[in-house]
């Protein structure tokens, strides 16, 4: 049979309109694009920001005006002492074990001063001995190394309170701790 003359001709398709299927064609040239991981980077980045463990810097994102301390160690002249060297301890870790030590002082006398009927003590009371613990630790630490690498007889912890004053930055070095 032959066709039909006045039969309209099949319609033509609008190139303008993606076919059927025709975004998973590009879905798949989006992925196989060279930018496409740092697409996805940038998207991720910015659902994720500053946040543990995705930054190795996450003190920084909220800044504080409080006063800053952190320990360190320090001869009998109050000269620091390399502490990794001497202990294998970071010195990051000797103020977390500083602050646990001190944070379990605190919650001992919570404790006991409510069964005796009496205000907590100060947290600054805690401070020396928080800081003999610490170095009693470091001091154990120590004798585990080659004996060149000991502390010396007498060891001080130290705390150094960063704040900003008018004028700039003020520094307060106090010992907190002795170990003879």
């Amino acid at each position: 049979m032959a066709p039909d003359p006045a039969a309209s001709p099949p319609p033509v398709p609008d190139s303008s309109l993606p076919a059927a299927g025709g975004w998973r064609k590009r879905w798949k040239q989006l992925r196989r694009h060279p930018v496409f991981p740092l697409l996805v980077f940038v998207v991720l980045a910015q659902i994720v920001r500053d946040n543990y463990p995705f930054s190795h810097y996450p003190m920084y994102c909220n800044p504080t005006s409080r006063p800053l301390p952190f320990q360190y160690l320090a001869d009998r002249n109050q000269q620091p002492l390399p502490v990794v060297w001497h202990t294998g301890v970071t010195p990051s870790r000797v103020g977390k074990k500083f602050g646990y030590h001190k944070s379990q002082l605190i919650e001992e006398d919570i404790k006991q001063a409510k069964k005796e009927n009496r205000d907590p003590r100060p947290e600054s009371d805690f401070k020396p001995e928080a800081g003999h613990d610490v170095l009693v630790f470091l001091r154990k630490q120590s004798l585990l190394r080659k004996p060149h690498r000991h502390l010396p007889e007498d060891v001080l912890l130290m705390e150094v309170t960063l704040s900003f004053a008018e004028d700039g930055f003020k520094e307060n070095h106090k010992v907190v701790g002795r170990l003879r």
